[in-house]
């Protein structure tokens, strides 16, 4: 088949290379004109015919994508690699999933009679939904140090949860501990109510205020003070650690763990559990009665630590191992329980390999196997241990090569086939191939030998050895 490329004089070749009866034919050609012939394509335009939302949000009204190409031919639509994480596309419907650029492309592209048309795009901004915070909570018209704690609450239109918490201007006047809001000392009390956003909505806040008075002159002054000792050594998992404190007042005084401790150390009554690794701060509060003004609030800190691990080997390697030998199952275990890893030391590189705990012997040296145990929430990542052990070269046996079949006395070219056979001294099985410089005399498929050109046929046997025999 001769397809015209271009404008021209095609000169097509004609060879026959001859073979072991004919010499190489003389080569003869055949020649045409090919005119220039290029079909003249229309160019095309692309319009997209929809209007995009002017400003879309996650979750928003899907958007239905039209474009028309001044072709009449349809149009495909995509959205670029970047746009993954804020639109997708099906059926030409936009949906939106996240904040962040949408690039709508749109395509046509051309047939026998347009060219493809110049690419379009829409680029829309995806932006996040705007929540708001409303106080479902009065604040009190007028209150005193020393009052019972007002309980503030607060929702958001997003549903998510609000947190709560007293404005910096608001130091030495109240506290807030989750939603309870006590009064500390004379001053304006500002609340702030906070929701942090996520991948849908924006974060949103608002404020709620009221006054502080000074208090009756009959509440005394009280003071908190711990009279546990915290471990120095607490660790995740741990005994927990039981926690006492009193109030001057000798009022119960109510513990607590901090908002920062969360996923730390929690508290129930006067025992404290460790659940993480960090800081772990307890609070201590005393909110006064009638009698007695709010106690300052008191706190505790201390470290809460990974447990540490260790390991060892629980199997022994093998004595006098050889290349190729069965593979030496290793084990080993943690004082934590937790899996460990194996590998084998890059200086072992040549020497063995490990998959899963099986290692293999494939040459002389040393053989270390590498354990490792990462750690989790609970434990510190283990110190590596390693197991080695040497690996020596095999004693091979020399082996030898027979033919076992005799070779023509008169072969000729075309004339029958010989079946050739050879067998090795180790009992292996024997590879036969035609020599190099047997090229065009003889062919070999399997153990049959075809005879193909004048000249010498040369058959190469070989066996290339295994863990016992040389080759």
């Amino acid at each position: 088949m001769v397809t015209p490329v271009g404008f021209g004089t095609c000169t097509i070749d004609a060879d026959q290379p001859g073979d072991a009866s004919h010499l190489a034919a003389p080569q003869v050609q055949q020649s045409f004109a090919v005119g220039s012939g290029v079909p003249s394509l229309s160019v095309q335009s692309i319009s997209f015919t929809s209007s995009p939302p002017p400003a879309p949000v996650v979750g928003a009204a899907s958007y239905v994508l039209a474009a028309t190409a001044s072709s009449g031919l349809p149009v495909t639509f995509s959205t670029s690699v970047g746009s993954a994480s804020a639109c997708t596309l099906a059926g030409g419907v936009v949906s939106f999933i996240g904040s962040g650029t949408c690039r709508i492309l749109a395509d046509q592209s051309g047939d026998s009679v347009y060219l493809a048309a110049p690419q379009v795009q829409q680029v829309l901004t995806v932006s996040r939904v705007t929540q708001t915070i409303t106080f479902t909570s009065t604040p009190p018209g007028s209150t005193t140090v020393g009052d019972p704690a007002y309980v503030v609450a607060a929702t958001a239109s997003s549903g998510l949860p609000v947190v709560f918490s007293a404005d910096s201007s608001s130091a030495g006047v109240c506290t807030v501990s989750g939603s309870s809001v006590v009064a500390v000392g004379a001053g304006t009390c500002v609340i702030d109510a906070n929701q942090f956003g996520d991948s849908t909505y924006k974060p949103a806040s608002v404020q709620q205020s009221f006054a502080v008075g000074a208090g009756a002159p009959s509440q005394s002054v009280q003071t908190i003070q711990f009279l546990s000792t915290p471990p120095a050594g607490a660790v995740v998992g741990g005994a927990a650690y039981a926690v006492t404190a009193t109030a001057s007042s000798g009022l119960a005084v109510a513990l607590s763990a901090a908002p920062a401790s969360a996923g730390v150390c929690t508290v129930s009554g006067a025992t404290v559990s460790f659940v993480g690794a960090g800081t772990c701060t307890i609070d201590a509060n005393q909110p006064g009665d009638a009698s007695y003004l709010a106690a300052p609030q008191v706190q505790q800190s201390f470290t809460v630590s990974l447990v540490a691990q260790a390991i060892s080997f629980a199997s022994t390697p093998p004595s006098g191992a050889l290349v190729g030998d069965p593979a030496y199952v290793v084990s080993a275990t943690a004082s934590s329980g937790l899996a460990v890893v194996f590998t084998a030391d890059a200086a072992s590189a040549g020497v063995c390999t490990v998959s899963g705990a099986n290692v293999s012997l494939i040459g002389a040296g040393t053989c270390t196997i590498d354990a490792n145990q990462a750690g989790n929430g609970s434990y510190q990542a283990a110190s590596q241990v390693q197991q080695s052990f040497s690996i020596a070269a095999p004693s091979l046996s020399v082996q030898s090569i027979n033919f076992t079949s005799t070779a023509p006395a008169a072969a000729a070219v075309g004339g029958a086939t010989y079946t050739v056979s050879a067998s090795a001294s180790s009992g292996l099985s024997v590879s036969l191939s035609i020599d190099a410089s047997s090229a065009g005399v003889c062919t070999i498929s399997g153990s049959t030998v075809s005879f193909v050109g004048t000249g010498t046929c040369t058959i190469d046997a070989n066996q290339g050895g295994n863990g016992s025999y040389l080759a």
